[in-house]
């Protein structure tokens, strides 16, 4: 994992450092200071590629294209397009400003990487080029730095209207401008702690030194957050794919490690504050004791509680608070059901904290010490077959406490 990352960060410098030599050679090329180009690169179904490896491949030809073809702006789509077709990225490419589309499909066959690239001119709406361009050998992430793409830029270049060029200075860092195109009202958190909102017409703005590996984090309130990362050469547009929050969530749980719970959450502020009806039922149950396997007592408890979590949902580890009441119902067949006459009920409070990457799905652990009202005195405590409390419980004359209690479980988002 180590060496894979590291290798990701030297392949990353060589595609910043690289491009700058390779600029002065790229004087002769030109197009319309106007124009911008929407970039799509994937590969065939079953394709051996990694999303690293597309990733890196995207970054190649987005350096060598602003470096060969001077005053050309560039949108890339790897990030928040999963298939493409023709209508679908010429749709792209006219919601992103931009009026002209490469396609690149890589993939490798006996040995040589293929990479077919088809050319839109979007106004036009013409294909001005569907060809491949063969590279002996499985293209290497580690070459990809030193691949110039002629061929690709020769015929990206002869598509596009010549005009005059922009000026650009090259041999150092210059600050260019990263335009965000995400929903009205989004917070944009960028390197530095530099801050953009989008504004009504959905666009915000950052100047950074490019170029240069960058990622901004994007909130708005009634969506997950979302991360990109992104490589910086020049003027460049970034869309966001932000998805909705969910309302509502599903666990399923062991309460100690043996009795089966299930409970339903209802947001209340998307993404913070929830309510939660569920039940935890101990008709069946582990009993991990030298005697006994499985346990088989006829009591439920039907469970209310109202939450909210303390940190956002893109972290490893979420913690989040509970508070909650809960129902003892007894359902001895032929004999009772309703409500526990020795305890009706109680009270807990959980702290626990949800584990994992994808808000969709989390696992989670809770401790959640709970205390049981006693309807008669010393009722309670009887009902244990020792005399002794048992390890965690303490007792009064007019309730229970349980402070030895986790749960385990998954959540769902929906």
């Amino acid at each position: 994992m180590v060496g894979s990352r590291l290798q990701l960060a030297l392949i990353s410098l060589l595609l910043i450092v690289l491009p700058l030599g390779l600029s002065a050679q790229a004087s002769d090329s030109s197009a319309s200071p106007h124009r911008k180009l929407l970039l799509y690169v994937d590969q065939p179904p079953n394709g051996k590629l990694t999303e690293n490896q597309l990733l890196m491949v995207s970054r190649s030809l987005q350096l060598i294209l602003r470096v060969g073809i001077s005053g050309l702006a560039i949108s890339d789509t790897i990030d928040f397009v999963q298939k493409g077709s023709p209508p679908d990225l010429s749709a792209l490419a006219q919601k992103a400003g931009a009026d002209f589309w490469l396609w690149a499909q890589v993939s490798t066959d006996a040995g040589k990487t293929h990479v077919r690239v088809r050319g839109f001119d979007v106004p036009a709406q013409a294909t001005k080029f569907d060809t491949t361009v063969t590279r002996e050998g499985e293209l290497s992430p580690l070459e990809l730095p030193f691949e110039k793409w002629d061929d690709i830029v020769s015929l990206v270049t002869a598509s596009l209207p010549s005009g005059e060029p922009e000026g650009q200075d090259s041999t150092g860092p210059q600050e260019v401008t990263l335009t965000i195109r995400a929903l009205p009202g989004t917070l944009i958190t960028g390197p530095g702690g530099k801050m953009a909102r989008a504004g009504g017409d959905g666009f915000a703005s950052l100047n950074l030194p490019g170029p240069g590996e960058y990622s901004l984090r994007a909130t708005v309130s009634g969506y997950y957050p979302e991360t990109s990362r992104f490589f910086l050469a020049g003027n460049t547009e970034l869309i966001l794919n932000q998805t909705p929050a969910s309302w509502w969530a599903i666990d399923a749980s062991l309460l100690e490690i043996g009795y089966p719970s299930f409970d339903v959450a209802r947001f209340i502020i998307p993404n913070s504050f929830y309510v939660k009806l569920g039940f935890t039922t101990y008709a069946v149950g582990l009993a991990f004791t030298d005697t006994h396997v499985v346990t088989n007592n006829p009591l439920t408890n039907l469970v209310f509680q109202t939450g909210i979590y303390l940190r956002p949902e893109d972290v490893l580890f979420r913690p989040y608070i509970n508070l909650g009441a809960f129902l003892r119902i007894v359902h001895a067949p032929g004999k009772l059901f309703g409500v526990d006459p020795m305890s009706w009920g109680g009270f807990q409070f959980s702290i626990g904290t949800e584990i994992g990457s994808s808000p969709r799905g989390r696992f989670f652990f809770e401790y959640q010490p709970m205390m049981y009202t006693a309807s008669i005195p010393g009722l309670l405590q009887a009902s244990f077959e020792s005399r002794d409390p048992p390890a965690g419980w303490s007792f009064s004359p007019k309730s229970a406490f349980n402070f030895l209690c986790f749960r385990v479980g998954y959540r769902w988002a929906l």
